[in-house]
């Protein structure tokens, strides 16, 4: 990817094509919410002209153009522009290229919340994990990916997200609604024991907003009456 990287603003269909399934690649295979391209610590000037380049030739709300405004924006180039370009085709409301297939318009939509969690922990801007909690996914998308964009944030950031749910019945209910699909994928998996063990001893914490957001996810998870973790499912 690199080697076709350097050919710049020359690049041709064929090449184009081989670096933008390269980049889908890396993303695929890197944990949300890590970086794709792992070693890199910043884009050299060839590169990131070579990446602004095809991005212009992207279709709005394509893959393509969801994963270099990703990319761009980790390593600090236009991070607001590039980040509005990620919320755009995330919202509801995305004025899509009319070329853009309606499934790929939902893929790009759904693999933009992955995005949107990569920059809020590279970046920390509020504003992104307010919107993370707030908006849903357009319709068509289904909420797993929008679940699983904040539950990968959780290990570094969970007493931020239960600090921005404080006083919110709407973003509590939806962490504790992320929650309740990763018991219903496997009660039985550490994560789930993990996520649990986070809230108690949150409740006994000294922060007031952490232990209210705490105590009214867990009031609404035993509500639902999730078994005990190891418990065995009623078929």
């Amino acid at each position: 990817m690199n080697r076709l990287l350097r050919i710049g603003c020359s690049l041709r269909s064929r090449e184009t094509e081989a670096v933008l399934n390269g980049l889908h690649a890396a993303f695929e295979a890197s944990p949300v919410p890590a970086c794709p391209m792992r070693g890199v610590l910043e884009l050299s000037a060839e590169e990131r002209e070579a990446w602004q380049v095809l991005q212009s030739r992207a279709a709005i709300g394509s893959v393509a153009e969801a994963e270099i405004s990703c990319l761009l924006a980790y390593f600090g180039v236009n991070v607001r522009e590039n980040t509005a370009r990620l919320l755009r085709t995330w919202s509801a409301d995305l004025m899509a290229d009319a070329n853009v297939p309606r499934d790929e318009r939902e893929s790009a939509a759904a693999s933009a919340a992955g995005h949107l969690a990569r920059l809020y922990d590279r970046w920390r801007d509020p504003h992104v994990l307010e919107r993370l909690i707030d908006r849903q996914p357009p319709g068509g998308v289904e909420n797993g990916p929008s679940g699983a964009a904040l539950l990968a944030l959780w290990d570094s950031h969970w007493e931020t997200l239960l600090r921005v749910a404080d006083g919110s019945p709407r973003r509590v209910r939806r962490l504790a609604d992320a929650l309740l699909d990763a018991w219903r994928a496997d009660p039985r998996a550490f994560f789930w024991r993990f996520y649990m063990r986070h809230l108690r001893l949150a409740v006994t914490g000294r922060d007031d907003a952490i232990r209210r957001t705490s105590l009214a996810i867990l009031t609404l998870l035993r509500f639902q009456h999730p078994p005990k973790p190891g418990a065995q499912r009623r078929p």
